[in-house]
């Protein structure tokens, strides 16, 4: 398990610590322990020889899981005695101490008045003549040392009496209280066998003798339980049922909602399963007794799960057929199953599968009362029907396996915010959206469910309902930082730009390292076209979180937009590092190390783009102008060609390719005809005003020797750069110009 954090780190460095931390809470609800059978350990202080293992002869080493232990005279005979706590059952244990000795003791309960009532913190000194030995002062007289802590082990608290064990026939010659406040104080009136107040400041110790009360403890004989595979779960406050829908044997699609109105049991069974056969019959032979009770039965065979409904329904038909079932039956898939082992989990914070024979006992307002685990007898079951409509201290007492104090009567019902989040977790929206409609309907100013059921609607699509909410969440409460993200998200998602930006605004503004917020609102000013907001806040998001690839990513590509292109490199360069695999930062950090002019480096990263994504025209295109650049024009040509066969209506690798052919020092690469086969159709293509293209013509013409063409081309395109005043194309074409009227071509 990975370590927690030892100081405040990024969200992103601490992911391994968070992942670990989800791991271990779901192996828990699924019943695993940190360190099962943790056995009860019993040391003896050897006298300065250090402390001897006595943890068998004891009587201590049990097998249980244990956790706690409180130390107390709890029958008032001078010695003390042990309260174990273990996790696992039982989970308490008293163990008496009954050593027959003759040696005395002394017990104080030390009271504050300048320090903390209880003195908690404070140091006992105990001489004594004769019996224990302690820690020698004073010429070696022996003095025996106790602090008196609030929690003395994990999650235990012993008895706040400092108990002082002394020996046989020790007498008391001094007592020193040194109280947290720093004070030391002497104690006189104190003498051994025998129980004292000790109050701050008195000097004197006051008696205080044994409650009279009589304590019989007997020794029990622990016997383990015997496994019955049954279980009966009386809920303390019912829960509403998720949706469940299934499939009859004829094909028809049901739901347990049809079903209101009456107790119902939703019973899951298995042909492979013995009990759930028997129990199926022992409902069948009882059938008037149900009905008379009201109850309807479901019955859904998990024998598939839905995956095969063709192939076992035929033969779960003939097993009903030969009990004569005569209640509703179909065939549960892994959604229903997920969904009660689901509600399960949240009423018992335990992630269980489902055993065969389960039943779910349902009343009238579909809520559910009482679950089942393994057979259930007709008895119990007409038995617990007779109580679904007890009032709240029989409903009580019912949830209960023997009587007690209640600190707070149990709800009625089940707090369903949990439950509505555990199913929107799940995905099972539809399930959580009503749940958390009947929260804002009871509680109009919760914000918090406003958010989480707009969060429920965006999930399943709703962005308009959901919009609605989140308002209602921000006008309850503006610094409601959750719902003022949820909503610009979801205003975002509607096009609602403007908009979007003023919420996600108001996000980063109440929470300044709100990660995505900044990402999202850098996102939303990029599509306003608001470059220079946009980068500031992709920044930030880096900022936070140095290590995200989109981040990184998104901040190099807006950089590269605003020709910032050092800067985009080294944000590319970043990403490439996080996503070694992600084609498309490769192809961008090649552009900008080509505009930066490394085209060694900008090669690289092309082909490794290729490598990733060999059918991406653009970087095809990108490289091939790379190896131009670099002298390589039989790679380049390569490049153009396969370009153009991938994106075949693309002008631009046709309009290189024609460039090169046409303009190559290489004779053997040189194809005049090609060039102006290819530089025409572009031409055509674009209305013959293009200037680029008109270069690219005339430089055909000029390799095919049609000077006079050439000329006439390369004048009609300085006519059309002077239009635009592009004086670098104007000064490279003149030039080209001077080279046609000469007769000679231009070559690269």
């Amino acid at each position: 398990m990975s370590q927690s954090p030892t100081a405040a780190v990024e969200t992103s460095a601490a992911l391994n610590y968070i992942e670990a931390n989800h791991q271990t809470t779901r192996m828990m609800k699924s019943g695993k322990s940190f360190s099962g059978h943790e056995r009860n350990c019993c040391f003896l202080n050897a006298a300065g020889g250090g402390f001897a293992n006595i943890s068998a002869v004891s009587g201590l080493d049990f097998s249980d899981d244990g956790r706690a232990v409180g130390i107390v005279d709890w029958d008032h005979d001078g010695d003390l005695d042990l309260w174990l706590v273990n996790r696992t059952g039982p989970q308490v244990r008293f163990m008496r101490n009954d050593a027959l000795t003759g040696h005395g003791f002394v017990a104080l309960r030390l009271e504050g008045r300048e320090c903390n009532r209880d003195a908690i913190g404070a140091r006992v000194e105990v001489k004594a003549r004769g019996g224990e030995r302690g820690e020698e002062r004073d010429g070696g007289q022996p003095v025996l040392i106790r602090t008196l802590h609030a929690g003395s082990g994990f999650l235990s608290q012993s008895s706040k009496w400092v108990h002082f064990g002394l020996g046989e026939g020790a007498q008391i010659e001094q007592i020193v209280v040194h109280w947290p406040g720093g004070a030391r104080e002497q104690f006189t009136g104190v003498a051994t066998g025998g129980r004292y107040r000790l109050v701050e400041g008195s000097g004197n110790g006051v008696a205080s003798p044994y409650p009279a009360r009589q304590v019989t403890l007997e020794p029990s004989q622990l016997t383990e339980p015997q496994e019955t595979g049954q279980a009966h779960v009386w809920l303390a406050a019912r829960a509403p049922l998720p949706a469940i829908e299934y499939e009859d044997f004829a094909g028809r699609a049901r739901s347990l909602e049809q079903q209101t109105g009456h107790p119902l049991l939703l019973n899951l069974w298995a042909s492979w399963c013995a009990p759930c056969l028997a129990e199926l019959s022992e409902f069948a032979r009882h059938e008037q007794r149900l009905r008379d009770a009201d109850l309807s039965i479901v019955a859904l065979s998990v024998d598939a799960l839905g995956d095969q409904r063709g192939a076992e329904s035929a033969g779960l038909v003939k097993h009903l057929e030969r009990i004569e079932w005569p209640f509703d039956s179909g065939l549960a898939d892994s959604e229903t199953v997920d969904k009660l082992e689901l509600l399960f989990m949240e009423l018992f914070n335990r992630r269980v599968p489902l055993p065969v024979p389960a039943s779910f006992l349902i009343d009238r307002q579909g809520r559910l009362a009482a679950v089942y685990f393994g057979p259930v007898s007709v008895e119990r079951l007409l038995g617990d029907i007779e109580h679904l409509s007890a009032g709240a201290e029989e409903w009580r007492r019912m949830a209960t396996p023997f009587a007690g104090r209640w600190h707070a009567s149990p709800p009625g019902n089940v707090d369903v915010r949990d439950l509505a989040a555990a199913y929107t977790r799940a995905h099972y929206v539809a399930d959580s959206i009503p749940l958390y409609r009947s929260i804002v309907q009871d509680e109009p100013n919760n914000v918090e469910a406003h958010n989480l059921l707009g969060a429920s609607l965006a999930i399943g699509g709703d962005d308009e309902a959901a919009i609605h909410h989140y308002r209602q969440a921000v006008g309850i409460n503006p610094d409601y930082v959750l719902a003022q993200y949820n909503l610009g998200i979801a205003l975002a998602r509607q096009g609602q730009t403007a908009e979007a930006v003023r919420h996600l605004r108001t996000t980063v503004e109440l929470t300044p390292d709100y990660f995505d917020a900044h990402l999202q609102l850098a996102d939303q000013l990029e599509t306003q076209t608001e470059l220079a907001g946009a980068t500031t806040h992709f920044r930030e998001a880096v900022r936070l979180d140095p290590r995200h690839f989109a981040a990184r990513y998104r901040l190099g590509r807006i950089l590269a937009r605003q020709r910032e292109h050092a800067d985009a490199a080294e944000h590319f360069r970043a990403a490439v590092d996080l996503q070694p695999e992600h084609a498309g930062a490769r192809r961008d950090l090649g552009i900008v190390l080509g505009r930066l002019g490394d085209m060694a480096a900008a090669i690289e990263q092309f082909r490794a783009s290729l490598a990733i994504d060999p059918g991406d025209a653009k970087v095809h295109v990108n490289l091939g102008a790379a190896l131009a650049a670099e002298g390589n024009h039989a790679n380049a040509i390569d490049h153009y060609r396969r370009a153009m066969n991938l994106q075949p209506d693309w002008p631009l690798p046709a309009g290189q390719l024609a460039w090169l052919l046409a303009t190559s020092r290489d004779e053997s690469l040189r194809d005049p005809e090609e060039a102006v086969r290819l530089a025409e159709g572009l031409l055509q293509a674009s209305g013959g005003t293009d200037p680029r293209l008109l270069e690219t013509q005339a430089a055909a013409y000029a390799a095919a020797g049609e000077f006079d063409r050439a000329i006439e081309l390369t004048e009609r395109a300085i006519a059309s750069a002077r239009e635009v005043g592009d004086e670098e194309a104007i000064a490279r074409l003149e030039q080209m110009l001077e080279l046609f009227r000469r007769g000679e071509p231009h070559l690269e």
